[in-house]
């Protein structure tokens, strides 16, 4: 035992170890396709820029184990009550201390910006931040309409022009722009081998670039999708593709001339978390009080990994106020259904109830929603870990009104047509709704509604 926590290597692969629920939660996460595996592309990056930099390397490493011990008895006690995706980026950033003091002179911020947009976190921005991002950009892209001419107005994420309402919808919120602009802002970094300070600067201002960006993007896709400019249906991917190059090489541009500003020769400075002294001298004398450290790590190490064995109560929501499931929707009478096995296991800490139901034609997943949550997150996310490709279409206005969130999903030749909306229990005309969780989410959580709420699924086979 004393000559394995000797080894720096057999330390590292106790940590990687002792962090298994993490990487079970990862490998699912991939798995269900139920996220963009975009962050793939961002961890195969983070590795390859770490292994060259600690390949050329040449100032000898003397492991220092205080800091990784820390790291690792933060984990345990935070892992207790952080949700798997904060829980996830905790135990990278354990993982990447350990690597800092124990294998490797230099770790810079852009690697670890790296490894944490390998994390899978597109649908989870979406859920946090898609309703705020449109609520940003909807005022500003309403201002630069009326100064070419068009008396357009903002209406919370939507855009008003004359009767024409043309909402900003959720996959025009820039969350991807936001996380490949991210992604290219770090992987900069680390080529340039920016300091610490001029990488949080590109990050700043980086931020801004892809707000504009966003911004432009959403004004421009006004003039097609008001009729103002006729042009084929490819246009509206072809402006989105355009902005992103425009916003990817100021990008660049911005990174270089950060790299380039006048200051101290040499601009690497990466993370220190005090290495000790690699005099061999030095070297000696702390490997005598090295132990202690070494230990209380491959203790930490232990406990992080029997942690998730120890079994705990969670007690079930208690679905208080429940009035029953509707027997009707739409003038159709609603069939009940059974719920699926994956249907059972997400309702199982679900707060309310999940109902299946079908029509005649078309089959309906209800939720009944007591407070606000991350688990009432869009269909989309659903379908797309269920193997289906997700195709965004415009918001929907039912016979009274309403609008739909809209898209299509298709599965070799099955196509399936999905509309999905969540509104207030209270049945009076003027109860709120909203086509995207985000906005719910949002307004539920500063106040603005007062649950229950209704969540509605309804997917019917389309032709084309």
């Amino acid at each position: 035992m004393e000559a394995a926590l000797k080894k720096p290597l057999a330390l590292l692969c106790l940590q990687l170890a002792a962090l298994w629920p993490v990487w079970q939660w990862y490998a699912a996460r991939w798995r269900d396709g139920s996220d963009d595996a975009v962050g793939l592309i961002a961890l195969l990056t983070a590795i390859a820029l770490l292994w060259f930099r600690s390949r050329h390397a040449t100032k000898p490493i003397t492991p220092h184990w205080l800091w990784p011990a820390l790291a690792m008895c933060l984990y345990a006690v935070a892992s207790l009550w952080l949700s798997p995706l904060p829980r996830a980026a905790l135990a990278l950033c354990a993982l990447l201390i350990t690597i800092r003091c124990c294998f490797t002179p230099r770790l810079s911020l852009g690697l670890i910006g790296l490894f944490l947009l390998s994390l899978p976190l597109l649908a989870s921005l979406q859920f946090y931040l898609g309703f705020p991002l449109r609520l940003l950009v909807a005022r500003p892209a309403a201002a630069m309409l009326r100064a070419a001419g068009l008396l357009v107005f903002s209406e919370g994420t939507a855009l008003r022009w004359n009767e024409l309402l043309i909402e900003i919808d959720a996959p025009c919120s820039g969350i991807k722009m936001l996380w490949a602009g991210s992604y290219l802002v770090c992987t900069l970094a680390v080529i340039y081998r920016l300091s610490w300070q001029r990488t949080l600067a590109a990050g700043a201002l980086g931020l801004i670039v892809i707000l504009l960006g966003n911004l432009w993007r959403a004004t421009a896709l006004f003039y097609l999708e008001a009729g103002l400019i006729k042009m084929p249906a490819w246009a509206h991917s072809a402006i989105g593709v355009a902005a992103f190059v425009v916003t990817a090489l100021l990008l660049v541009a911005l990174v270089r001339w950060l790299n380039h500003w006048p200051g101290s020769a040499g601009s690497v400075r990466d993370l220190s978390l005090d290495n000790p002294s690699t005099d061999p001298k030095a070297h000696a004398a702390e490997a005598q009080v090295a132990y202690a450290p070494r230990t209380a790590f491959a203790l930490a190490c232990l406990i992080v990994a029997l942690l998730p064995l120890i079994p705990r109560n969670t007690p079930s929501p208690i679905a208080i106020g429940f009035s029953g499931w509707p027997t009707e929707f739409e003038g159709r009478a609603l069939t009940a259904l059974p719920l699926t096995e994956r249907e059972l296991r997400f309702a199982e800490g679900f707060p309310g109830k999940l109902g299946r139901f079908h029509d005649g034609t078309r089959e309906l997943v209800i939720r009944w929603v007591t407070r606000e949550t991350r688990m009432l997150h869009s269909a989309a996310d659903c379908f797309q870990g269920l193997g289906y490709r997700i195709t965004p279409l415009p918001l929907q206005n039912d016979a009274d009104g309403k609008r739909w969130q809209s898209f299509t999903a298709q599965r070799n030749d099955e196509r399936l047509r999905i509309r999905e909306r969540i509104y207030e229990t209270n049945g009076t005309p003027t109860n709120q709704s909203w086509s995207d969780v985000s906005a719910w989410y949002w307004q539920a959580l500063l106040g603005r509604t007062k649950g229950a709420w209704w969540a509605v699924t309804i997917a019917e086979t389309s032709a084309h």
